[in-house]
């Protein structure tokens, strides 16, 4: 798994940066795929319920997802957790498409 983030303002890519105060902290906008498309907004925001915030997203308020804070001293740790919680979702949806076209 990959977080791309670009160095300016880019929505088109998942990964951004957020000002919070002195912070700046890693962000996901919350664009992933699972089993070929694209895992509704719903399904996202219920699943990263408790790592969502409101950002001012320069003309427009948007919800990321928190992943770290760059002066974290657990840094690597946050972002792999992060990325070990995408796996989870992907895999979930994943089987549960399955689950539901499989005939029984």
């Amino acid at each position: 798994m990959e977080i791309n983030l670009p160095l300016g303002l880019d929505r088109t890519v998942s990964g951004c940066f957020v000002k919070n105060g002195k912070n700046l902290l890693i962000c996901n906008r919350g664009r992933f795929t699972s089993f070929k498309s694209s895992i509704p907004p719903k399904i996202k925001l219920d699943y990263f319920k408790d790592s969502i915030i409101s950002v001012d997203d320069f003309d427009q308020q948007s919800e990321v997802i928190y992943i770290a804070n760059l002066c974290s001293p657990e840094l690597i740790e946050e972002i792999t957790a992060f990325v070990k919680k995408v796996k989870h979702l992907k895999f979930k949806v994943k089987l549960d498409y399955q689950n539901k076209v499989k005939p029984y």
